[in-house]
């Protein structure tokens, strides 16, 4: 439904009701069914949006075993430099 057909239903219910609380208790279902659907709307695209953030993120337990793969890398890797090669273990002996 469209807001051209929304507006000739709206003018052609208001037209009908000729006291002032009529058209006022129109006006409160109108903003009513109005608010509720935009809300629905905005829920709906935050939903969304946070559906988009969710699949661009890692899992947690990946995230912490890529740290520790890294931890471990280096840890290697600054074990190494520090050992003593063969050569200078025999020199100390």
């Amino acid at each position: 439904m469209n807001n051209e057909d929304l507006m000739f239903h709206w003018a052609m219910l208001s037209s009908r009701v000729d006291d002032e609380v009529g058209k006022g208790m129109l006006m409160n279902l109108y903003i009513t069914i109005r608010g509720f659907s935009f809300a629905r709307s905005c829920l709906e695209l935050y939903k969304q949006a946070y559906q988009k953030k969710l699949q661009k993120s890692k899992s947690l337990r990946h995230e912490v075993q890529q740290a520790s793969a890294k931890d471990d890398n280096t840890k290697e890797a600054t074990d190494a430099n520090e050992q003593p090669s063969t050569s200078e273990q025999h020199e100390c002996s």
